[in-house]
């Protein structure tokens, strides 16, 4: 009956750290899973997001911003971003996964200041 006991909780043990492992490796996959190119939904045009690599930036048009995550929420498929846009303070930002009903791919909710864009993938 002991046995039976530890052997149970050795199996809950190992899943809460798989469980935990498999979390932290997320983090770093959303940031490259949302960068690359998207088409804004709205009127076409295109954004690039490189979160993948050390000088992270958001390109909107013909315009660059340097960018540092602030913040990822795995459960909610969320990075908030600090983005540096000339003003003195950075300002905040947020790109959220919108997932297929089949898991298969995803949009993006774009949210930069007071704007909100539904972001495509592009290509």
């Amino acid at each position: 009956m002991r046995k039976n006991h530890l052997s149970c909780l050795f199996l809950i043990a190992a899943f809460a750290v798989g469980l935990f492992l498999s979390g932290c490796s997320g983090s770093s996959d959303i940031l490259k899973e949302v960068s690359g190119q998207w088409e804004n939904a709205q009127d076409n045009a295109t954004i690039e997001i490189d979160l993948a690599g050390d000088a992270k930036s958001i390109k909107l048009g013909d315009r660059a911003y340097t960018v540092s995550v602030d913040k990822i929420v795995m459960d909610r498929y969320q990075v908030n971003l600090k983005v540096k846009n000339g003003s003195g303070q950075p300002e905040l930002w947020t790109l959220r996964q919108i997932w297929d009903d089949n898991g298969n791919g995803f949009k993006l909710a774009f949210q930069n200041g007071s704007e909100s864009k539904t972001l495509l993938p592009k290509g």
